[in-house]
C-alpha cells in the first residue's frame, strides 16, 4: 500500500527507477503516475558467425551462459551460422551437458544434435535465469540480426567473428543497449564499463538507456577498449602485467581486431589481494572470472 501511494505522488517525485524483481518493476510500471525508467528482461544473444574462431566461440558461449546463471547479462539465446553449425553445435552441447545446461533448439539444430530438446517459439523470447539456453541456426548475419531484433529484450547482444565487416554491421544494426564483438555478455555491467555502481539495466529508448547512471547511450564494446580498461584496473591493485607478443601491446589477427595478451603473476589464479579480476585469454578475448 505504501509503495502504491508513493508511486502516485507526482507533485513530489520526479522519476522512479525500480530496483527489484520482475513483479515489482511490472507493478510500478503499470500503476505509477510518475515517469519510470525500468529494467526488465535480459534475453541476451550471442551470434556465432561463419567467420568465427570455433575455440574462441566455445569459450565465450560457455562463459556467457555458465559463469553465473541468474543475472540479467547471462546468455539466454544462442544464434549460429549454418556454415559452421555442424562443427560448433556438438562441441558446445558437450560443454553444456557437462554442466547440466539444457539446450532448446530449432529443427535444423535438432538434426545435428538430436539429444537436445526441441524449442517452441516462446523459448526464443525467454529469459530463463537458469540452466536452459535456446539455440537457432540462421543462414547468415542478416538473418541473425533479424532474429535478434525480433526476439531480444534489448539488453545485450554479442557477435563472435573474425570478419570486420560483419562485426561493424552487427554493431550498427542490432538494436540493444549493449552490443559487443568477441566479448562475453557478462561484461554488460556498470562497473565493468567504468560507470560505477548501477541500479539496473534500462532497455528503454526514452531518457535513459542501458546502465542507470543518467545516460542515454547505446554501448558498443570492442576488445581494444576493454583491454585498455583492464590494464588500468589491474594497475590500481599493483598487479604485475606482462604484455606478451614480443613486448608489443597490440597484435592483430586476420579479421583486423586488436588482440592483447595479459597475464598476472600466478596465471592460474583469478584474484589479487582477494579482488576479483578480469582475465584476458591469450586468444585475445575478454572473459569474466
Amino acid at each position: 500500500a505504501a509503495v502504491t501511494e508513493l508511486i502516485q505522488l507526482k507533485d513530489y517525485v520526479d522519476v522512479i527507477i525500480p530496483r527489484g524483481g520482475k513483479s515489482l518493476v511490472k507493478k510500478i510500471t503499470e500503476e505509477s503516475t510518475i515517469p519510470v525508467i525500468k529494467h526488465l528482461d535480459g534475453n541476451c544473444h550471442m551470434f556465432v558467425d561463419d567467420d568465427a574462431n570455433i575455440k574462441m566461440a566455445l569459450e565465450l558461449v560457455d562463459n556467457a551462459k555458465t559463469q553465473r546463471l541468474g543475472t540479467c547479462n547471462t546468455l539466454e539465446s544462442l544464434v549460429v551460422s549454418n556454415s559452421i553449425a555442424k562443427d560448433f553445435l556438438p562441441k558446445i552441447l558437450a560443454i553444456f551437458d557437462s554442466k547440466n545446461i539444457e539446450m532448446r533448439v530449432c529443427q535444423n539444430s535438432l538434426e545435428i544434435i538430436p539429444t537436445a530438446k526441441k524449442a517452441n517459439d516462446n523459448d526464443f523470447y525467454e529469459e530463463y535465469l537458469g540452466p536452459i539456453i535456446s539455440c537457432i541456426i540462421v543462414k547468415n548475419i542478416d538473418d541473425a540480426i533479424e532474429h535478434i531484433n525480433h526476439f531480444s529484450s534489448g539488453h545485450t547482444e554479442s557477435i563472435v567473428t573474425n570478419n570486420h565487416t560483419h562485426a561493424m554491421k552487427f554493431l550498427r544494426e542490432v538494436d540493444s543497449s549493449s552490443v559487443m564483438i568477441n566479448t562475453s555478455t557478462r561484461f554488460a555491467d556498470g562497473f565493468e564499463y567504468g560507470l560505477g555502481a548501477e541500479i539496473g539495466i534500462s532497455t528503454d529508448k526514452f531518457h535513459a538507456r542501458d546502465k542507470n547512471s543518467m545516460n542515454s547511450e547505446k554501448y558498443t564494446l570492442k576488445q581494444a577498449k576493454t583491454a585498455k580498461r583492464i590494464i588500468k584496473y589491474f594497475a590500481k591493485f599493483q598487479a604485475s602485467i606482462f604484455l606478451m607478443s614480443k613486448g608489443k601491446l597490440w597484435n592483430k589477427w586476420p579479421g583486423g581486431f586488436p588482440i592483447m595478451v595479459v597475464k598476472t603473476k600466478g596465471a592460474k589464479t583469478n584474484k589479487i589481494r582477494n579482488i576479483p579480476l578480469i582475465y584476458v585469454h591469450q586468444d585475445g578475448m575478454p572473459i569474466l572470472v
